[in-house]
């Protein structure tokens, strides 16, 4: 059992989602600790930039549009960036390691982290925020069991995606958690919609949610941002959708509406991309660790 533990752990591939701040301290860090057991090269890092906000005005032909504003504060973009940075060319590298495990080169990877999951035969992906390990039981770090039945769900109805869920009691939960994820009116069907808590400010949303409630006989659901993909799916899907900035509107000198994707209302706002082509459906698994 452990040497059969020790291969699997060899061919293990872990992708490190960071930012500038904290690169050289996650880079480190896999040094001290001898990569956790995982080899280097099955290690990949990619690093998200801060980026610039947009505002709403003329352009230089004098159409109204959104155009990124110089004068906005820097952030990162959030989990949708995330996710598209998987789809381009040379986002990612590798640390290739000395012989000595003292020094390292980044060697960057010339094609897309999709691309290169899929050279790798890698069928399903793990997506994990780093508070799920603050919010979660430990030894759900990677949860085995979520993994398990969505294959099973695969093999059974298709199921390509998963999302792990909490209930929650209120509106103002739903909130804090950032998304809310509604059960399907027919009670045969398997999947859900998970929808950003942006999107509940309307009276007509809040009604639509409480709608979805009653009917489904269910309470509210929140998603604990652990998702299981397919990655063949998974790759395809991001080949054709759009994603746009989800922007907050305030009032500036210049403008009436002004809109700011680094709005500085809150440090706790994420700029997170929304998708625009399709309504993402996923099985709901019900996380009792949580």
């Amino acid at each position: 059992g452990g040497t059969l533990g020790e291969q699997a752990l060899k061919k293990l591939t872990v992708i490190i989602h960071t930012n500038t701040d904290m690169e050289q301290q996650v880079n480190n860090d896999l040094m001290t600790h001898n990569f956790y057991g995982l080899s280097p090269d099955n290690v990949l890092i990619i690093v998200q930039s801060e980026l610039p906000g947009f505002v709403y005005g003329e352009n230089e032909r004098g159409q109204d549009v959104f155009k990124e504003d110089p004068a906005s504060k820097l952030r990162m973009y959030g989990t949708g960036f995330a996710y598209q940075q998987l789809t381009w060319q040379g986002e990612a590298y590798y640390m290739k390691v000395n012989e000595k495990m003292t020094d390292y080169t980044k060697e960057i990877i010339q094609a897309s982290v999709l691309e290169t999951l899929q050279a790798k035969e890698v069928q399903w992906l793990c997506s994990n925020r780093l508070n799920d390990i603050q919010r979660c039981n430990p030894d759900f770090a990677v949860d085995t069991g979520s993994i398990m039945h969505t294959i099973k769900l695969r093999e059974t109805i298709g199921c390509s995606m998963s999302v792990s869920v909490q209930q929650v009691s209120s509106h103002e939960d739903l909130v804090t958690r950032g998304s809310v994820v509604l059960c399907p009116y027919d009670e045969d069907s398997p999947f859900v919609q998970e929808l950003p808590s942006e999107t509940l400010v309307s009276s007509d949303m809040l009604e639509m949610v409480e709608q979805v409630k009653q009917v489904a006989g269910v309470n509210h659901y929140s998603s604990t941002d652990r998702y299981v993909l397919h990655v063949p799916t998974l790759n395809k899907v991001m080949m054709t959708t759009r994603f746009t900035p989800l922007l907050r509107l305030h009032e500036s000198q210049d403008s009436a509406h002004a809109a700011d994707c680094n709005d500085d209302s809150s440090d706790d706002d994420e700029e997170d991309l929304e998708e625009l082509d399709e309504a993402r459906q996923m099985r709901v698994i019900d996380d009792t660790a949580l």
